[in-house]
């Protein structure tokens, strides 16, 4: 451990058989808290390269318990830190795209400073969490949908989380958690906050083999595709990658403030209770998941636009579709956990 901070003080950056060689040795449970601390200090400090990154997500794929769904799913996952009282866009936008057809294998957490993650979120709608593969494999299978928590998931991580904790900041791994879905999903919409940190994730998808990703940049560096004002877009294949801008103006939706919501998952419950029964009367948060749902069909290929997907999701919702998933999958899940 030693060595590979001295590597990194001197070199300003780490290779990626270097990154993977220091995340392995930290994983085996030997690595004091302070080393721990000085090298995610070090790292967020200088900005993480692509090389560590993808150094890092290799280790972490290959410490996690995987699920296999024998066949393709996506993701859509955002990494947070925008600093803003949030919906769980995502996750409300999973139950549309299972209605939908598109196969969803959510992977998340909990908040890190408040209870506003996609897995309180779950928690507070009454969802066990804490699922193990076999029984996701279930759920997935009669739904379409699964949720993957990231603690059930990575269980290596519990060395690092006293010096996260400590570090009381986001790190490397706030950045990565979405390239580790223990379902290896080749499709993902990932959401995040600026610029720099999309290229980032772009290079890393495609240089980890994924098939296909829309990294989004939201109006006002929000991490879900935005009503508010134009959210850049890049679409990350295996031999290209190329940047577009998304502007909600060409679906007739009104760009104006964010949206305002609540920022505890309780504070979204009834919020999201009146979108399942289309009881949404302003139409923004309808507006704002029909268009993130719109976005992963796309991506996925179930839609050939955005636009056409935005329709196929308000259709889903307005059939009472996405509440019949809903309803499926909390009742299922709970009955299995019986």
């Amino acid at each position: 451990m030693k060595h590979y901070l001295q590597r990194l003080n001197d070199k300003g950056e780490l290779t990626e058989e270097e990154s993977a060689a220091v995340l392995s040795e930290i994983l085996k449970g030997t690595s004091s808290v302070e080393d721990i601390k000085l090298l995610l200090i070090s790292l967020k400090e200088k900005g993480e390269t692509v090389d560590e990154m993808v150094g890092f997500v290799k280790v972490l794929r290959s410490h996690m318990k995987p699920i296999h769904l024998h066949t393709d799913a996506m993701d859509v996952c955002g990494t947070g830190g925008s600093g803003n009282a949030r919906f769980n866009v995502s996750s409300a936008a999973a139950f549309v795209l299972a209605a939908m057809g598109v196969p969803i294998a959510k992977h998340g957490n909990r908040g890190s400073k408040m209870a506003n993650g996609s897995f309180d979120f779950l928690e507070a709608l009454g969802i066990p969490i804490d699922v193990d593969p076999a029984i996701s494999e279930v759920l997935f299978k009669k739904t379409g949908l699964c949720f993957l928590f990231a603690r059930q998931y990575h269980p290596a991580m519990r060395f690092v989380g006293p010096a996260r904790a400590q570090i009381k900041t986001r790190t490397i791994f706030n950045l990565l958690g979405p390239l580790c879905n223990p379902a290896s999903v080749p499709i993902q919409v990932i959401g995040t906050t600026n610029h720099e940190n999309a290229e980032k994730l772009a290079l890393t998808f495609q240089r980890l083999g994924g098939k296909r990703a829309y990294i989004v940049v939201g109006s006002g560096g929000v991490d879900d595709v935005s009503i508010h004002g134009v959210s850049d877009i890049w679409e990350v294949g295996t031999s290209y990658i190329s940047k577009s801008q998304f502007d909600p103006k060409s679906l007739g939706l009104k760009c104006g403030n964010p949206p305002v919501f609540g920022n505890r998952s309780e504070d979204n419950i009834d919020l999201f209770y009146k979108l399942l029964r289309n009881q949404d009367p302003q139409g923004t948060l309808h507006a704002l998941v029909c268009l993130n749902a719109g976005v992963a069909s796309a991506c996925f290929g179930q839609a050939p636009s955005i636009e056409e997907g935005f329709i196929q999701a308000q259709k889903a919702l307005k059939s009472g579709k996405v509440l019949d998933v809903f309803n499926t999958y909390k009742e299922s899940a709970n009955q299995l956990l019986r």
